[in-house]
Formats: structure tokens, sequence, C-alpha cells
């Protein structure tokens, strides 16, 4: 019995003394694990480094592999499409550079266009009738259609005034009207010639076709010699043209030569020059017409002496103002029918 319970002893203290060495060795792994379960929890890793929203999406790195290749690939996109947004980004400047040069060349071109358009405008304005060029101001034809109306509403009134001072003119009514009208007759006359010869000269100095030509360059020229006269009027001298009108009065009415001494009555002759020179150079020319025998209501208008049953026309006191040689009549004629 004895030895039986010296057995169990001796068991015993074999199992306390494992039991201690187990218990010596078993701190160093609760150590690790302790340590490995504060390295893995969630609780305090998220207190401590807090995680942006891109790492929160990334996959927990294994244990034992750096976690560099996912933080590459959530921060820096891939080269190969950065690369493609760059070339496109270039071919697109490329396209704009293009546009914005084509823009540029469409300006241009729609800028000289105008200047086209606005030249061959200005052409036709200055070319044709039917339209005035504003600018000319008091020689446009409107305007000098008015001033060869007052020139026999005021200005031959004044002469007549003038011609009545003159003791040896004042009986003779009939004498002074035809006096006044032979001026604006004259006058038309004289510059009318005048034009011609300079158109001549105008041909034979630039060898231009003096018939109706169909050249274009001839057709130019004597579109632009038009203008010219027609905006030159006012640096035109027309004292050769005045002193010829005077010659051709004093050479006719010889028995009267206190009318070279009537101021009134060269002052009329000054104005009707001017006014049939601004007409004569207008394209068509404006002239005169006083030698129809008919009454017509859109040419003529009766003298308040007239018959106003007759069309026969026994006289004229003022020319009518014709638009070309037989074109629309622009003045009426002051006629006397019986």
């Amino acid at each position: 019995m004895f030895s039986e319970i010296s057995k169990r002893f001796k068991k015993f203290v074999a199992s306390n003394s494992s039991s201690k060495s187990s218990s010596r060795s078993t701190p160093v792994a609760t150590t690790g694990l302790r340590s490995l379960a504060v390295r893995s929890s969630p609780a305090r890793s998220r207190s401590k480094t807090p995680q942006s929203p891109a790492q929160r999406h990334l996959p927990s790195p294994t244990h034992g592999t750096a976690p560099t290749e996912y933080t590459n690939m959530a921060v820096v996109p891939d080269t190969r499409e950065v690369q493609v947004l760059r070339t496109d980004v270039q071919e697109l400047r490329k396209d704009l550079n293009r546009s914005q040069e084509m823009i540029l060349r469409l300006q241009e071109r729609e800028k000289m266009l105008q200047d086209r358009l606005s030249e061959q405008a200005q052409k036709q304005l200055e070319q044709s009738s039917k339209f005035e060029n504003l600018s000319m101001g008091a020689n446009r034809p409107t305007e000098l259609i008015r001033r060869y109306g007052n020139l026999y509403s005021q200005s031959r009134v004044d002469a007549l005034d003038a011609l009545d001072a003159i003791p040896e003119m004042s009986k003779f009514d009939e004498l002074k009207g035809k006096l006044l009208f032979s001026v604006v007759v004259l006058s038309f006359r004289s510059v009318y010639q005048a034009f011609q010869d300079l158109r001549s000269k105008i041909h034979h100095l630039l060898y231009l076709p003096t018939a109706r030509s169909h050249d274009p360059v001839a057709k130019d020229m004597e579109a632009a010699v038009a203008v010219y006269l027609r905006k030159s009027v006012d640096r035109y001298d027309l004292t050769p043209h005045i002193e010829e009108v005077c010659r051709q009065l004093w050479a006719t009415l010889y028995d009267y030569p206190s009318l070279q001494g009537c101021e009134g009555l060269k002052a009329y002759i000054s104005d009707c020059v001017s006014v049939a020179w601004r007409l004569s150079v207008q394209n068509p020319p404006i002239t005169i017409e006083y030698e129809s025998l008919t009454f017509e209501n859109n040419r003529h208008t009766r003298f308040h002496t007239s018959d106003p049953d007759s069309v026969d026309i026994q006289g004229y006191l003022w020319p009518a103002l014709v638009q070309g040689d037989h074109g629309e009549c622009l003045h009426r004629g002051v006629v006397i029918t019986g």
C-alpha cells in the first residue's frame, strides 16, 4: 500500500513540474497573440489612423505583403491614359487654331466683298439718273432743277426790275421778256458746246473711240470723266461763257448801249450760265426745249395772258427743262397760247 502511495506522489510531482514548465512558455505565446490582436483590431486601427475613401475600398493586404501596389493604383493614374488625353488635347488645339485662321480669312474675304459691292453701288449711283448722290449737296439734280425754277421766279424778276430802271427800256415789256428768254437759250447753248468740245479733247488725248464703243475700258473712262465734271462744277471757270453771252447780247442790241452797265442783267446772265453748266454735265445731260408749237400739259404752263382754249403756242417766256433730247420733262416751260 505504501508503494502505491509513493507512485502516486511521483506522478503528482512530475505533473506539477510539467505544468510549471508549460506556464513559463505560455506568456510568450499569449503576448504574441495579444500584440497580434491589438494590430488587427478594427476599432483601434480606425481610431489611430483614419483612412481615406479611396483606401477604404481597397482590399486589405495579406500578411507579409507590402501595400505599395494598391497605394500606387489609387493615387497615380495610368500613364497610357494620360498620354491619350494629352494627344487629344493637342489635336483639339490644332483644330481650334485652324478654325480661328479660317474665321480670319472669311472675315477678310467678307470685308473685301463688301468694299467691292460698295464701289459697284457707288458707280451705279454716279452713272444712273434714277438715284441721287446726296453727298453732292447743292449740285444734285433735284436741287439744280429747283434752282432753274428760281431763275424764272426770282432772278428773272430782279432782272426785269433792273431793266425797268433803264429809261430807254422801261416801255418795251415784250423786248425785255425776249431779252431775258434769249439769255437762258444762249447760256445753255454756250456751255453745252463747251462741254462737247471738252469731251472731244479728252477723247483725242486718250485715244478713246469717238463713237459709242463696247470697250469696257473706254466706258469706264467715259464714266470717270463724267463723274469728275459733275463733282468739279465749282472749279470750272465759267467766265468765258459769261463774256460770250454778253458779247452776243451787246452785238444784237447795239441800239441800247446802256445795257452793258446794267449790273442786274449781268448777275442774271451769270446765274443762268452757272445753272446751265451744272445741268449740262449731268448724266444724261439736262437740256431745255423751246421749239414745240403745240401746247402739252406735261411740258408747258400758260401765261396769264394766254387763251386757255387754244393749244397753239404763240411764244415762249421760259423754256421747258427736259432730261436728254426727248426725255422726261423736269420743269414745265411758260408759253403764250392764242
